[in-house]
């Protein structure tokens, strides 16, 4: 069917008038070649690299750098006017890179390779020598070849030192012990007027320990009577009890 310079119409709404075609009232393209030609997209100042970018304020599809994707670059220098994101892998070191842009400046960040700086991990030092090393540092080792001892290097809130851990003359607390030579079943007493512990038989559990007991040696069968006048217990007698005949005669 001929339609050259003709208008017609077709069910569900497509009307074409010349070059011109329209569904609904909406354009449909009848000759585009470029994708400059669509009615939605302006392609005004694109540039190499460049993405289209769907713009809601004008609906329209124009030039920008697109949703935060970065070029990939191979080269022995950075690439110049490089945009955040960007990736550039450097070919004589083997180090990748990636431009990252924060509030106040941009720079090349080393994200991997063989050259990766790192912070490295403190390793202490272990010196063998007849002086204290210069310059140590916290955790450092010494061992002193001439007394046998070993230290380690200590920092605190506000002093550093050298503190013994192993060794012949390693500083040890001694308990002040008296050098007399106890005897079979003596303890160990402390006495304040020397300062010192000192051996003593222990105490056995005998009157002749208690302060408030007569010394005097008991014969057989006394008992221990109060002297209100000594203020002791002394060994004595007990009264012979009254027979009962003669407590009858003297109650009458």
């Amino acid at each position: 069917m001929a339609t050259n310079d003709k208008d017609f119409k077709i069910k569900n709404g497509l009307v074409v008038q010349g070059a011109t075609a329209t569904v609904n009232g909406n354009d449909v393209l009848t000759t585009a070649s470029d994708i400059e030609d669509l009615s939605n997209v302006d392609t005004s100042g694109v540039a190499d690299g460049n993405a289209l970018v769907y713009d809601e304020a004008s609906s329209t599809w124009i030039p920008g750098e697109g949703g935060g994707g970065g070029s990939y670059t191979v080269s022995t220098t950075p690439p110049s006017e490089p945009s955040g994101g960007d990736i550039w892998f450097d070919s004589v070191t083997g180090n990748t890179y990636i431009y990252y842009s924060d509030y106040d400046n941009d720079q090349w960040v080393q994200t991997s390779g063989v050259d990766m700086v790192l912070d490295p991990v403190p390793i202490p030092s272990y010196i063998i020598s007849s002086t204290a090393p210069e310059s140590p540092t916290n955790g450092d080792f010494w061992f002193d070849n001439v007394t046998g001892n070993i230290y380690v290097y200590y920092e605190d809130s506000d002093t550093s030192q050298w503190v013994q851990t192993a060794g012949p003359n390693l500083v040890s607390y001694k308990l002040p012990i008296a050098e007399t030579a106890p005897s079979d079943n003596q303890i160990l007493v402390y006495n304040s007027a020397n300062e010192q512990y000192e051996p003593e038989n222990f105490p056995t559990s005998s009157t002749a320990n208690l302060t408030d007991v007569s010394s005097t040696a008991p014969t057989n069968n006394q008992v221990l009577i109060f002297n209100d006048s000594t203020g002791e217990y002394e060994p004595g007698n007990l009264p012979e009890a009254p027979s009962p005949i003669g407590l009858i005669l003297a109650l009458g």
